[in-house]
């Protein structure tokens, strides 16, 4: 009997729990580790199909990956490991830093020495990682390309919203590419994102695995908490809305975000497990189009026929001033492109909130 074995950490998560209907008929078995926090799964409904085996546990305890083990204890014949597990709100990782090195960077380690365990047997892992790798990323001054450091809070108490470099504010941000923008965190969650990644690529390297790492844009959709208030803007703004209150959007409204659908994300991580290459690849995952949260609060609004936004000059340290990225190597390389514009997914996630808080 073949053994094709697909380990998915945090399989029961925003994204994992929706990949699941793509992948069961590639695999014998599922082996799905996530820590099942009722902050993040609030009125999760387990159904599992019997090729799927569920270990709850945290990712940064031995313990879990003991408890999995004893579930593929037996002879099989590959292993593809979704690595999705993460903490991953950008604010909170500044005033609780261990709370996500722990299950970034160490979880990492553990799943490691897991794998370790499967000589030979691992064919490919993929990292869900993230933007916030480029922390401010790219800009334009004086039509030189430069990488601004993290913006100050007294520049931001002043309303001094563009990054500085060398004394003076960037002329505008350039789209961030995995083969040719430098990875520079500017807060803990980036760090531990691109800690993985390193870890990942080393591990990969000696023992000859296929590492596919997909850095995520603002992911957004139905499935999304809208009790938890760092796990996206976009579900803050529509369970706002829903209750029929004024979006009070951040930075003069003009915070600059790539929005990627979540079922574009789940196509593309579809894509990576069924690819027929076998190189290592880093890319990014999202539409390419910029769109500033006013925009997105506006079509928000106007569904519901709120009254419309209003531009503040409050701040959140360690966010950045731009996020967007230049999607065409990763469209090369999974021949799979994040198409689903912003007031459809939007909508989207509206009607879903609607029956969520019953209105």
């Amino acid at each position: 009997m073949k053994n094709r074995v697909l380990l998915l950490t945090g399989g029961l998560g925003f994204i994992g729990s929706k990949l699941l209907f793509n992948l069961e008929e590639n695999y014998d078995r599922i082996l799905i580790v996530d820590s099942l926090h009722p902050f993040v799964h609030k009125n999760l409904s387990l159904k599992i199909s019997s090729n799927i085996t569920l270990v709850s546990g945290k990712v940064e305890d031995a313990r879990t990956w003991e408890y999995a083990f004893e579930r593929l204890n037996f002879e099989l014949e590959f292993i593809d490991v979704i690595h999705l597990a993460s903490e991953t709100s950008t604010g909170l990782s500044l005033s609780h830093p261990s709370w996500h090195t722990n299950p970034n960077i160490n979880g990492t380690s553990y799943l490691m020495e897991f794998l370790d365990l499967y000589p030979g047997k691992v064919r490919r892992v993929i990292l869900s990682s993230s933007r916030a790798v480029y922390g401010e990323g790219a800009w334009s001054q004086n039509e030189n390309k430069v990488y601004p450091a993290p913006r100050r809070k007294v520049d931001l108490e002043g309303m001094n919203w563009s990054p500085i470099y060398n004394g003076n504010s960037c002329d505008y941000f350039l789209p961030s590419s995995a083969s040719d923008t430098l990875a520079n965190p500017c807060n803990v969650y980036g760090a531990t994102k691109l800690s993985q990644e390193l870890l990942l690529k080393i591990w990969g390297s000696a023992h000859d695995v296929q590492i596919i790492i997909l850095r995520f844009q603002n992911v957004y959709g139905p499935g999304q908490s809208l009790d938890n208030g760092y796990s996206g803007v976009l579900a803050f703004f529509v369970k706002e809305a829903l209750n029929g209150r004024q979006l009070n959007v951040f930075e003069d409204g003009e915070i600059v975000r790539d929005f990627v659908f979540v079922d574009d994300v789940i196509g593309s991580l579809t894509a990576a497990v069924k690819t027929s290459r076998m190189e290592a690849f880093v890319g990014d995952i999202g539409t390419g189009s910029a769109s500033t949260l006013f925009e997105a609060a506006d079509v928000i609004s106007n569904y519901l026929a709120i009254k419309s936004p209003s531009r503040v000059n409050n701040f959140r340290t360690g966010d950045v001033r731009a996020a967007v990225c230049d999607p065409t190597k990763t469209k090369e390389f999974l021949d799979k492109a994040c198409t689903t514009s912003l007031s459809e997914g939007l909508i989207s996630l509206v009607e879903w909130a609607k029956e969520e808080i019953n209105l």
